[in-house]
């Protein structure tokens, strides 16, 4: 299994479709950089038994049960630890973008 970390950074690098055409938006681009620097600094900053339970459901698309086996770990533990980290993410988050979004950033 890749380093969570590793496939971070090769999302960061991932464009839309390829069949999507789209003009150049210098302003969106640096809105959309800078809210995904903000969720990564975020998810850094998860406890690790909660970024790991999240990266494994949302990244890797692993079930519940799935995730309890590889981390050898209740499933109510599970989902416990994914429901926190999409609450403390949210927190994070939230204030910087309603402020982006006042200034003219992306909704």
């Amino acid at each position: 299994m890749n380093n969570y970390a590793e496939e971070l950074n090769g999302l960061k690098n991932r464009s839309g479709s390829r069949n999507e055409v789209t003009t150049p938006d210098p302003a969106r681009n640096t809105a959309d950089q800078t809210y995904r620097e903000v969720l990564e600094q975020a998810f850094r900053a998860l406890p690790d038994d909660e970024r790991n339970a999240l990266w494994l459901s949302v990244y890797r698309g692993l079930s519940h049960r799935e995730i309890g086996e590889a981390l050898d770990t209740p499933v109510g533990t599970v989902k416990s630890r994914i429901r926190r980290a999409m609450v403390r993410l949210t927190k994070h988050i939230a204030p910087k973008h309603d402020h982006a979004t006042r200034d003219g950033g992306p909704a």
